[in-house]
């Protein structure tokens, strides 16, 4: 059951095996009523320990985050950015809880941070402005393009981490030479540092295989000097040190479900349509966010025909999709597969309970509007 998941220094390839077939088990069923409220949330988040599950969902329409317990299957309140009585308004669309008492919030729009606690308490309130990402950037400082590249907090560097939108698009030259990770100083509230760095397999092809730079995420702050990160095309994770600026090692979590290599894309990089089916057809490694508990819990949308039997084109909801399982250590343990048009699986959350996994896939003929619903599923070894 346990496949090695080998590392290689400095960025190398690394071994890629086969992951076994496993089943997790269904630990939890959850079911809110939102009549009243949004049940599909632009962006969503967790907060989790053994006896918490918090569950946030930022409605941009309303510019307010939603809060619901989810073990005690209840809504709890709504967070206000822009009422008049808010204390300083902030247009958010995006955010990181640290714990109740310490929610970050952000806006691309005037590129202000917030701290603030779960009852809406401003803590702190910061505007991000830095001489040189602005000119490497042309100007669009820090821009949320597209998620889920999301904001990480730092309790090494008492920093928050963000994507930094790279100001050339793929295909014009120097593009992989760009920076596109920014890490903003909570204390001295200045910038630590800009910089970032891609898989070895991107920079030969010379593009990303799924043609959006922004398609990342940072699994894990995991000391003073070093991140791990994901792209979304590709099967390997990066142990990045920033202080460096270099990959120091790359562990593989391949999908059995996946093609590998990965396909290059052939097409027109500046036609929205071509990149679109060209998304839509392959199978795609999403993001996870969080990683607490025993076990890392790795999401695989899977290949799909553009076209269904209806003749109708398919979408980013209906194909089935996978979960690869690995330890604290990225050690692979095997892979489940999931149905197709049932779950969102651009929702999911690793928690202490388990893998937290929305079921409001628009697809979905038994989903009901007025319902929250989700599925906890754990791994038992």
């Amino acid at each position: 059951m346990l496949a090695a998941c080998q590392s290689t220094p400095g960025g190398q390839g690394a071994d890629c095996p086969e992951p076994a077939n496993l089943h997790l088990e269904l630990a939890k069923t959850i079911n809110i009523p939102v009549d009243t409220l949004q049940y599909k949330h632009l962006v969503t988040g967790v907060y989790s320990n053994d006896s918490t599950l918090l569950y946030f969902g930022l409605d941009a329409g309303r510019n307010a985050l939603d809060v619901f317990d989810l073990l005690q299957e209840k809504y709890l309140r709504t967070i206000y950015f822009s009422l008049p009585y808010t204390r300083k308004p902030i247009k958010v669309d995006d955010f990181y809880v640290l714990s109740p008492d310490s929610i970050f919030v952000f806006s691309s729009y005037s590129y202000k941070l917030q701290i603030i606690s779960i009852n809406g308490q401003l803590i702190d309130d910061v505007r991000i402005v830095d001489d040189k990402l602005e000119k490497l950037h042309n100007g669009q400082i820090i821009g949320l393009e597209p998620l889920p590249a999301r904001m990480v907090y730092d309790r090494y560097n008492k920093a928050i981490w963000l994507p930094a939108t790279p100001g050339k698009l793929e295909g014009d030259p120097d593009f992989f030479e760009q920076p596109f990770l920014l890490a903003f100083s909570l204390e001295s509230h200045h910038t630590l540092t800009l910089c970032g760095a891609y898989p070895f397999h991107y920079d030969n092809d010379r593009q990303t295989p799924f043609t959006q730079s922004a398609w990342f995420t940072i699994v894990e702050v995991r000391s003073l000097d070093e991140l791990m990160l994901q792209f979304y095309g590709s099967p390997y994770l990066l142990r990045y040190n920033w202080h460096q600026q270099k990959v120091m090692a790359s562990y593989c979590i391949k999908s059995r479900f996946v093609d590998f290599p990965f396909p290059v894309f052939k097409g027109d990089l500046r036609s929205y349509k071509e990149r679109r089916q060209y998304r839509l057809v392959n199978g795609l490694y999403l993001a996870i966010s969080g990683i607490t508990g025993p076990y890392r819990y790795f999401p695989v949308r899977h290949a799909q025909e553009l076209l269904a039997p209806d003749g109708l084109q398919n979408d980013f909801y209906t194909p089935g999709w996978s979960v690869i399982v690995t330890d604290t250590a990225w050690n692979v343990l095997g892979e489940m597969e999931f149905p197709g048009n049932k779950y969102d699986i651009y929702n999911l959350h690793n928690t202490a309970q388990g893998l937290l996994v929305s079921k409001e896939n628009p697809n979905n003929r038994d989903n009901d509007e007025d319902i929250l619903e989700f599925e906890v599923y754990r791994y038992r070894n």
